[in-house]
């Protein structure tokens, strides 16, 4: 199996109730994990659960990191909360 590395863009919560920023912090890392569970139940329900390497934990950025076979992308894809997954292209900056 080839790895890939994918960015898998999700969607931001449309309100966020409050202006404190510890409850901004944990309404989005709440919200990023649910749709974490989704992907992660989708790629099973697949029975893609060992075509994933890892997939990484939530944080207040609006993406997960995954790597596994590119077959995982469609299905991610179709997830509800992911509007986007591109392949990860690690470029290396060259010193001159």
């Amino acid at each position: 199996m080839k790895l890939r590395k994918f960015v898998v863009m999700l969607e931001k919560p449309h309100l966020i109730p409050s202006d404190n920023r510890g409850d901004k912090r944990n309404m989005l890392i709440k919200t990023y994990s649910t749709i974490k569970k989704d992907v992660e139940h989708s790629l099973r329900k697949e029975n893609l659960q060992g075509a994933v390497e890892r997939i990484s934990e939530p944080s207040t950025f609006n993406a997960l990191f995954v790597e596994g076979d590119p077959i995982i992308k469609s299905v991610i894809e179709k997830v509800d909360g992911v509007i986007g997954v591109e392949e990860d292209i690690n470029l290396k900056i060259q010193t001159l």
